[in-house]
């Protein structure tokens, strides 16, 4: 079985000597000259040095003949992408929870105000109800930007992440 494995860190390093002992052929790609030469080195094995996301050098490595292709980097990503996303996510939740006080809020004032419009109206508090209420759409507008915008960023940050594999 011929196996093409991207990435020849640690753990491409130790995939290729596990298929190596099971007697599999087996190629790496790797960007790093000096993990190149260390697998090189230590492995009985093709190694070449080399972006594994070129389709010139998967080409070049015989990917086309290849039973399987491996990219490994991958798994080392996988964390800090989940972390960066629990992290913006708390954020958000935090915010999205003030939105809701806020919400609580204006909610309570328009529903006092309108349940006492007899007695604004007589005391003429028409003015300062309705400054009261902008001041509180104003907070919650602004809240709710700085909300959505966190929640927004987390697919861009992950794929970014990602990308950089």
């Amino acid at each position: 079985m011929r196996t093409i494995i991207v990435g020849g860190g640690k753990v491409g390093f130790y995939l290729a000597k596990t298929l190596l002992e099971q007697e599999h052929s087996v190629v790496i790609i790797e960007q790093d000259k000096e993990q190149c030469h260390f697998c090189a080195n230590n492995l009985d094995a093709e190694v070449s040095c080399g972006d594994g996301t070129s389709g010139d050098t998967l080409r070049a490595c015989g990917a086309e003949e290849a039973d399987a292709v491996i990219a490994v980097m991958v798994l080392l990503l996988t964390p800090i992408s989940a972390i960066l996303a629990t992290v913006i996510a708390k954020k958000s939740a935090k915010e999205y929870n003030k939105l809701w006080e806020e919400y609580d809020a204006i909610y309570a004032y328009a529903e006092e105000t309108y349940g006492g419009i007899e007695t604004v109206k007589n005391f003429g508090m028409e003015s300062g109800r309705l400054e009261e209420y902008t001041k509180i759409s104003a907070r919650l507008a602004d809240i709710s930007k700085k909300a959505n915008f966190l929640s927004s960023l987390v697919q861009p940050v992950v794929g970014f992440v990602n990308h950089v594999s």
